[in-house]
């Protein structure tokens, strides 16, 4: 079980044939400061749960999947030294709300590129300090 590796700092698993949900088991690896897991064949929906003890986090890749639904709130201000969020390239619908504490992530970098977004998502208009925001090759008819 890959949540047995408490000490890991880096995780890798970018083009594997890995196949079902992301692995429940990764909420252990606390010291995580990057996560790698895609171009895979990962589908269902994203758990925001797993990435709740990441405090030491600085980028998540999960894209080139086939993931789907809405993407949740990742909580970003449990997250401070988060700046780079990679979920290009699923089936993605939308985005859940963003938690207030975004605010604290001033060098963000968010890719939501290529997925089935229909309509700028609501939550992302709160996003004022962001530096980087992928939305292209998604359905978006209109900007608010």
């Amino acid at each position: 079980e890959i949540g047995g590796c408490i000490g890991l700092v880096t995780l890798d698993l970018t083009s594997n044939d890995l196949i079902g949900s992301v692995p429940s088991s990764v909420i252990n690896l606390r010291n995580l400061t990057s996560f790698s897991i895609g171009r895979n064949l990962l589908s269902g929906s994203l758990n925001k749960s797993l990435f709740l003890g990441w405090e030491h986090v600085r980028s998540i890749t999960l894209s080139h999947n086939m993931m789907a639904g809405l993407v949740p709130d990742l909580d970003f201000g449990k997250h401070p030294q988060l700046r780079v969020v990679d979920i290009a390239d699923n089936r993605f619908v939308g985005m859940g709300e963003i938690s207030a504490d975004f605010e604290s992530l001033p060098e963000l970098s968010l890719d939501l590129s290529a997925n089935q977004i229909d309509h700028f998502p609501e939550a992302l208009r709160h996003l004022s300090q962001i530096s980087s925001l992928r939305l292209s090759q998604n359905r978006i008819k209109s900007l608010p």
